[in-house]
């Protein structure tokens, strides 16, 4: 301020500036004799405002060590005031430092970078899928590694693995979910500040398909239904797709995600297979949740499109799917054959229908259609690529086929099939009417009477690998050998000249030798009648046997029939009118002794 003179002015005002120095010292001395030697010197009280709380920004009356936060960078001054035990103010100190900028951690992933799905970046779902290499970049801002501040990095991958590169490029052993930290740290400052993200690494990309659910070859319309899906183990974990992009071929393109869900007040969890439709929609497909695309036109008739489905999980991981749909009928070509049809015999149906090379996917839907002779009446249908169908009778009968695949148009064929007249199988065996088994003991000789009709030539078949042309022969069946017993089919097929064939059959059942079978009177036990027809009866030879446990086989040696008697020592009667007629095996224990067995016949069928 200088010296001032201030005659007859009761007081005066000044003002302090502080240098640049970091320790400033003043003095005020106040004459009002300006007579010298200026001796009466008045006490002057400086009265500074105190503007502490309105730019102070942090204060405190803590008598030891004190932490603070800055909140901005620069040069910030500290004041330090002492006060004595009675209050009265003692010393100033008086001191500024230098607070530089914090370096904020921050780091994404390339694949997150560069993912286009508003909804995963909202979420920031960090992550790829197994075997990919991450590119992680240092977005910290700030961040430098000159001067002034020298920073330095740390990234700790969770799995063990570190890195000091600004950029790593890092690959994960496993699937699973990581913590990835970035540290940065200032040498100057040793300020420290570490950033941890959760990074999801799925065990496989989602697998990319797609189906039509309908396609118009006349109008264009097309309805595609999304079959896209997470692998399940990942599933499991919370993965899900978000984003669905289609490309059509023809310029439109469609794309939804789980956000665009959610805008529509869906459950965002909702896990959906979007139809996607190409043209007018139906009441019911206007009405269902999960149509997306309502303003798709139609596709152009009679052409070939490259349809790609685009898709992404949470961490935006992601595979593709193109399929070549044809709305081109000649692109189906629709073709069958059928081997020579006689009446009363199944007619096998060969489909030989194909696609043209550059569509995708094969024929894989198929419609037939059996028309009566009078090519209107309905005789049966199927969805078979290659049917089995039996006419009836003699004829000309219309069978239609419509054959398309799953990327392609519907195209039908009909042809007429001539069924033929058939010859007709059947034979008897002398002295063993009926259709029932044939039942014997080993060896046992058969002589075959052949009812056949409309036939030129036959072919037995014995079922031991033998076989006759003759028109009625006489056959010996022997049991294979180490067995007791076995079954033999014997079918006769009966040929007309028309080349069609008829078949019948007859099942024969052969024993061991009737002479191994022992009595049961071996075992004081009798039994009557035998032949029986509706009850069988077991009386005790002499005296009483205290157990006594009965079992009937057919001639295969399965049981058909078991009952025990305790203390046998009266006649017992077994109820056996159920049983068909045939030859059976009785088996009787006694306990301690092994089953005798005995042959019998029900319904009035002798022994042999």
């Amino acid at each position: 301020m200088g010296t001032q003179n201030q005659a007859n002015r009761p007081c005066f005002a000044a003002s302090l500036e502080l240098d640049n120095s970091n320790w400033f010292y003043f003095a005020i001395n106040r004459h009002p004799n300006q007579v010298p030697p200026f001796n009466d010197n008045e006490l002057i009280r400086v009265d500074f405002p105190n503007l502490c709380n309105a730019s102070t920004d942090v204060a405190s009356t803590a008598s030891g060590n004190i932490q603070f936060l800055r909140q901005a960078a620069g040069r910030n001054y500290i004041n330090l005031r002492t006060f004595d035990a009675n209050g009265n103010p003692g010393r100033v100190y008086t001191d500024s430092i230098e607070v530089i900028d914090a370096v904020t951690g921050a780091f994404t992933i390339s694949n997150f970078a560069n993912c286009s799905d508003g909804l995963v970046q909202a979420l920031g779902n960090l992550g790829d899928c197994f075997g990919q290499s991450i590119q992680f970049n240092n977005l910290s801002p700030g961040f430098t590694t000159g001067a002034p501040y020298f920073n330095t990095l740390l990234w700790d991958f969770g799995d063990g693995q570190t890195s000091t590169l600004q950029n790593p490029l890092h690959t994960f052993t496993a699937p699973g979910e990581y913590e990835v930290k970035l540290t940065i740290n200032n040498a100057e400052v040793a300020c420290s500040n570490t950033l941890t993200q959760v990074v999801k690494i799925r065990s496989a990309p989602p697998q990319a398909n797609f189906t039509i659910r309908s396609l118009d070859c006349e109008t264009g319309k097309v309805v595609f239904e999304d079959l896209s899906q997470v692998p399940v183990a990942d599933a499991d974990l919370g993965s899900i797709l978000t984003r669905r992009t289609w490309l059509f071929g023809d310029g439109q393109t469609f794309s939804a995600g789980r956000n665009d869900i959610a805008s529509l007040g869906l459950d965002p969890s909702f896990k959906y297979n979007n139809w996607i439709v190409r043209g007018p929609k139906t009441s019911e497909e206007i009405n269902n949740i999960e149509v997306q695309a309502q303003n798709l036109l139609v596709f152009e008739p009679g052409q070939r499109y490259t349809v790609s489905l685009n898709i992404n999980n949470e961490v935006c991981c992601g595979a593709s799917v193109s399929q070549v749909i044809s709305l081109d009928p000649t692109d189906t070509q629709t073709n069958f054959s059928f081997l020579n049809a006689c009446a009363g015999a199944p007619t096998s149906f060969e489909d030989l229908s194909q696609l043209a090379e550059a569509v995708s996917g094969d024929i894989d839907h198929w419609e037939w259609t059996f028309f009566d002779t009078d090519g209107t009446t309905l005789l049966g249908t199927s969805t078979l690529q290659n049917p089995v169908f039996t006419f009836a009778s003699p004829g000309t009968y219309p069978v239609r086929l419509v054959a398309r695949g799953t990327f392609a148009c519907p195209k039908e064929l009909t042809q007429n099939v001539s069924v033929l007249p058939n010859a007709i199988s059947a034979f008897a065996v002398l002295n063993e009417p009926g259709l029932s088994p044939i039942n014997g003991f080993a060896p046992l000789t058969l002589s075959f009477n052949n009812l056949s009709q409309n036939a030129t030539e036959y072919e037995w078949d014995f079922g031991d690998g033998q076989i006759s042309t003759e028109l009625a022969p006489t056959y010996t069946f022997q049991l294979p050998a180490g067995q007791d017993q076995a079954s033999f089919e014997v079918i006769l097929k009966a040929f007309n000249a028309n080349g069609c064939v008829s078949l019948s059959s007859r099942q024969v059942n052969i024993v061991g030798n009737p002479n191994a079978l022992t009595s049961p009177e071996e075992l004081g036990v009798l039994i009557a009648p035998n032949p029986f027809e509706q009850v069988l009866r077991l009386m005790p030879a002499s005296a009483p046997i205290p157990h006594l446990d009965v079992k009937i086989t057919d001639m295969l040696g399965r049981e058909i029939y078991r009952q025990g008697f305790s203390q046998f020592s009266q006649t017992q009667t077994m109820e056996l009118g159920h049983l068909p007629a045939g030859l059976y095996l009785l088996l009787l224990d006694t306990g301690g002794k092994k089953p005798k067995p005995k042959s019998c016949a029900a319904n009035g069928r002798h022994c042999p």
